[in-house]
């Protein structure tokens, strides 16, 4: 019987030892047009880690992302992902595993067209 519990715990934690760096790797991303002004923020999400990143494809114009904490408040500075580059931008903001964060992403200070592009980020 107690071989089976322990065979049984060892099991279980070579699981999450395998699956958890899986789970932080995760990106969100959503295609969609960003206003020519003003800016758009992801569906909040805790922090896997504290740094977070920042990606954006297939965009015709420069697009800047940052992340914020879940009420608005910047955690990082704005990063520019450039015209028809792939772009990833660690954003260094010290939150803590857990943290409700979400990320912000506009279209450029003299843009003043809209952008279609598909925002990513790592939380």
């Amino acid at each position: 019987m107690l071989n089976k519990v322990i065979k049984s715990l060892v099991v279980t934690t070579m699981f999450l030892s395998i699956s958890i760096p899986v789970f932080a790797d995760t990106w969100y991303s959503s295609s969609l047009t960003l206003p020519r002004t003003g800016s758009m923020t992801t569906t909040v999400r805790k922090a896997t880690a504290n740094t977070q990143q920042t990606k954006v494809t297939n965009n015709a114009y420069s697009v800047y992302g940052r992340i914020d904490t879940s009420t608005g408040v910047a955690l990082s500075s704005y990063g520019e992902h450039r015209a028809w580059e792939s772009d990833i931008i660690t954003q260094n903001t010290g939150t803590a595993v857990g943290d409700s964060i979400e990320a912000e992403f506009k279209t450029g200070p003299y843009n003043y067209r809209t952008t279609t592009a598909t925002i990513a980020w790592r939380p």
